[in-house]
Parts: C-alpha cells; structure tokens; sequence
C-alpha cells in the first residue's frame, strides 16, 4: 500500500504542475494566436486547474496517516527547493 500512496501523491503533484503551467501559459503568452485551446475560456482553464487540485488534495488528506515520512516532507519542501535552484541558475545566467 505504501508504493500505491508515493504513487499517487508523486503523480499528483507532478499533474497540477502540468496543470498549472497551462493556467500560466495562458496568461503570459495571451496575445500569441491559438495553437491550443481549453474550452470554455478563461473559466474553463480554472475549473480544468481546480477540479484536480481538490481532488489531489482531498486524497492527500485520507492517507496523510498512511504515507511515509519521507514523502511528507519532500512535498513540503520540493517546491521550496526547485524554486531556489531557479533562482541560483537564473542569476548565474545572468552575469
């Protein structure tokens, strides 16, 4: 049971960020011309954003007791950790 929970929490959290780069690609690249659509507008990229979104979160609070340690503290920390290391490579780009 413990690989099927890492399972679900890992994929998870890599499906909203999927999710959520197409909510972000939507506003920076918004005067590009279509390629891709997600119907319904603006509306229909929030409600394909946040359906999964509660759904992870919700499966995510009926095995919190379940899963490893581990894997609590790297969803904590992880987003934490690609953000600095973004930091660091854009400012060594930089100069």
């Amino acid at each position: 049971p413990d690989l099927l929970i890492i399972n679900v929490w890992v994929f998870g959290a890599y499906d909203l960020t999927l999710v959520f780069s197409a909510v972000r690609a939507r506003e920076v690249y918004a005067d590009r011309p279509p390629g891709f659509r997600i119907p319904g507008g603006t509306t229909g990229v929030w409600i394909n954003a946040l359906v999964p979104t509660a759904t992870w979160a919700l499966v995510l609070a009926i095995t919190w007791q379940d899963g490893l340690l581990p894997m609590k503290l790297g969803l904590l920390f992880a987003p934490a950790l690609v953000y600095a290391g973004l930091r660091l490579a854009r400012r060594r780009s930089a100069g």
